[in-house]
């Protein structure tokens, strides 16, 4: 089974690390795996596929597509790691939904097994025509920014905000049901740290221009003007800290990079 998919080109958003970043300088006014030893075959684990306890182990025949959203993966504790159901993702796949799309695409990001990866890949190359492997994330995802405009479930904001706990519990924060958004929520994606990983800065000390001796007279910046208050934040702070909050003439300011 194909689906097609409309082709619209759309902008790629990261946007799941919580940063804080720095402001400096001014323009003319303040600145601121090993190779181991062989060992015996491991026992089969008998949990993956049809057999993965926990959701997928009572029949998913008959359920609804948001059921099965939710039966996609589960999460192993003494492993720490995800666990995607094989079958879950079989019965996904014979919907026909392409809502199905987007949260597969996020599974590749952390299917480990083989049976598991098999499953997720066999079930995007069907729905989307496209011959990436089961783990390859990235092509998988700049190939939704350019071609996926389909809707998404109601319960995907919870649906990945219960996969994006296993790597913080304060990510829980940022996806929920009920929320109106005007840019689909599988653009957001993790920046590879815990939430606050990048130390924050803010409302940084600020110096007038002509004290900014560590500046080269090319260097970037990034400058921002109101009332009369005028700020320039070098590229190389912004480049670390990504985020600068501060308040610019009387009007708190963030600036992202």
């Amino acid at each position: 089974m194909r689906l097609q998919l409309l082709t619209r080109r759309r902008a790629l958003l990261g946007a799941i690390v919580s940063s804080t970043m720095v402001f400096v300088v001014a323009c003319g006014s303040p600145v601121t795996s090993p190779a181991t030893e062989s060992s015996p075959e491991p026992t089969p684990d008998t949990r993956i596929g049809p057999t993965t306890p926990g959701p997928t182990a009572t029949p998913l025949t008959g359920l609804t597509p948001e059921e099965l959203l939710d039966r996609l993966f589960t999460f192993d504790t003494r492993e720490h790691r995800v666990i995607v159901s094989a079958e879950a993702v079989n019965e996904a796949l014979a919907t026909g939904d392409p809502r199905f799309v987007p949260p597969l695409v996020e599974l590749t990001r952390w299917v480990l097994l083989f049976p598991e990866r098999n499953a997720v890949e066999v079930a995007l190359k069907r729905m989307t025509d496209q011959d990436y492997e089961g783990y390859d994330f990235n092509n998988w995802y700049s190939w939704l920014g350019r071609n996926f405009e389909g809707e998404e479930f109601e319960n995907y904001p919870a649906w990945k905000a219960r996969l994006y706990n296993h790597i913080d519990p304060r990510f829980k924060q940022w996806f929920f049901n009920g929320v109106e958004s005007e840019i689909p929520l599988w653009t957001a994606q993790w920046g590879g740290v815990s939430s606050d990983g990048i130390p924050p800065l803010d409302n940084p000390q600020m110096i007038h221009a002509a004290d900014a001796i560590f500046m080269e007279p090319d260097e970037q910046v990034f400058g921002v003007s109101i009332n009369g208050d005028t700020r320039a934040y070098p590229f190389r702070f912004m480049n670390w800290h990504e985020m600068a909050n501060d308040v610019v003439g009387g009007k708190p300011v963030t600036l992202a990079y």
